[in-house]
């Protein structure tokens, strides 16, 4: 029974790392506040994701998601908005990983 469950979940790995190697989930970082803090978000981000499935894009219109410290009244249907308002805040980043992983379980599992 134990090696039936092993072999289910390297399965189960598998698939999932197969199927995110097919997707990207695009990312665009804009942080007005100081200069330091976007590239700060992108080595944090990659370093927690790797740059495999996830891609820092400089064109808002190729995001899956807009990370920013201000919210703008433009209208983008495609994109999502998370509020980034304090880089080094533990709570800030454990909400924004947490909603990273399940679009990127999300895209895994939408195959």
């Amino acid at each position: 029974k134990h090696i039936q469950i092993n072999t289910n979940i390297y399965s189960l790995v598998y698939f999932i790392i197969s199927s995110l190697q097919e997707s990207k989930f695009n990312i665009y970082i804009q942080y007005s506040k100081n200069i330091h803090s976007e590239a700060f978000i992108k080595k944090r981000l990659h370093a927690v994701f790797g740059d495999q499935i996830l891609t820092i894009v400089t064109s808002i219109e190729e995001a899956d998601l807009i990370i920013s410290d201000c919210i703008e009244l433009t209208d983008y249907s495609k994109q999502e908005f998370f509020y980034f308002n304090f880089t080094y805040d533990i709570d800030t980043w454990t909400q924004l990983t947490n909603y990273i992983q399940k679009k990127i379980m999300t895209l895994a599992f939408n195959v």
